[in-house]
């Protein structure tokens, strides 16, 4: 009988004990709900007071923190969708206006985090750069990689057919054949002479009528040729003279090659219409149809025919 007793209060207990711990959580839940709660009042408070007081750079950084801390929080659609990115725009706009690369670059690429095909702000961003260091004086370089990215991205775009807002008289293939322009010239900055008469030779290719495009491919291939004539010049006098007998053999064949004036037809060489009237007669002789041979026997046949 005691132990029955003994039992049954245990268990009273026990049953009373789960309940008080019940309601303890319960409180506790609710207690922590109403802080998050409070918490997410003041957050947006903070932020609401800085913007009425139009102290837009602590407004931007009180609604980072409001969506930091309440990422699905009350007020997170509107402060991530519209108002985060008004604001952005807003301090670019400062940005560009005062000169400030840095800080135009840090917010434009923070609206390229969440839209990278914004066609708009890497217009904006190429032609700042474009007119405020690459051909700035002296021409600053700082940002060439920035700016290398920026115009193979807008190439891309507009190759698909897209175009900036706003911009009149938008010329698809004049607007790339510039930008690969600035490319050869970065490249040209970093002694990447290939690479850089690759690009030029692309721009004029695109804008057939832009003759600084030409005048830069010329000016790149004589870099190239100062470069070799220096190191040419770098050997012994003797090596350069058997350079020389070489060069001198080699441009008296090039010469008879161009006498004949030979090309290729359906597979076959062909002698054509020779402009000197003193080889008209061989031209005669070799005007048939030769079947195609090597360089060497093409070479040989050119010096019987002649």
């Amino acid at each position: 009988m005691k132990r029955s007793l003994l039992l049954i209060s245990i268990l009273t207990f026990s049953v009373a004990l789960s309940a008080q711990f019940a309601v303890a959580r319960t409180m506790t839940r609710e207690a922590v709900v109403q802080d998050q709660a409070e918490a997410e009042a003041a957050a947006y408070k903070a932020w609401y007071d800085a913007n009425t007081a139009k102290d837009y750079a602590k407004a931007m950084d009180l609604a980072k923190a409001y969506l930091d801390k309440f990422p699905t929080g009350k007020y997170a659609g509107y402060l991530k969708d519209k108002w985060i990115p008004q604001m952005r725009g807003y301090f670019f706009n400062q940005a560009v206006q005062s000169k400030n690369m840095s800080d135009m670059l840090r917010l434009g690429k923070e609206v390229l985090a969440s839209d990278p095909d914004n066609i708009d702000y890497l217009w904006v961003m190429i032609n700042q750069l474009r007119v405020r260091e690459l051909y700035g004086t002296p021409a600053d370089f700082s940002h060439a990689s920035d700016y290398a990215d920026f115009v193979q991205r807008v190439s891309r775009l507009v190759e698909a057919g897209k175009m900036p807002t706003g911009v009149k008289d938008f010329k698809k293939d004049a607007t790339l054949a510039f930008l690969n322009y600035d490319l050869g010239v970065i490249e040209a900055h970093n002694k990447n002479i290939d690479k850089a008469i690759e690009y030029n030779t692309k721009a004029a290719t695109l804008d057939p009528t832009a003759p600084a495009y030409y005048f830069a491919c010329g000016s790149l291939h004589q870099q190239k040729y100062a470069s070799a004539a220096q190191k040419y010049q770098a050997y012994p006098e003797a090596d350069q003279a058997a350079v020389n007998d070489t060069l001198r053999s080699f441009d008296y064949r090039q010469k008879r090659l161009r006498r004949c004036a030979w090309k290729s037809r359906d597979g076959a060489w062909k002698a054509v219409q020779l402009p000197s009237p003193r080889l008209a007669g061989r031209s005669a002789k070799v005007d048939r149809a030769i079947p195609h041979r090597s360089t060497a026997s093409f070479e040989q046949h050119i010096g019987e025919a002649s």
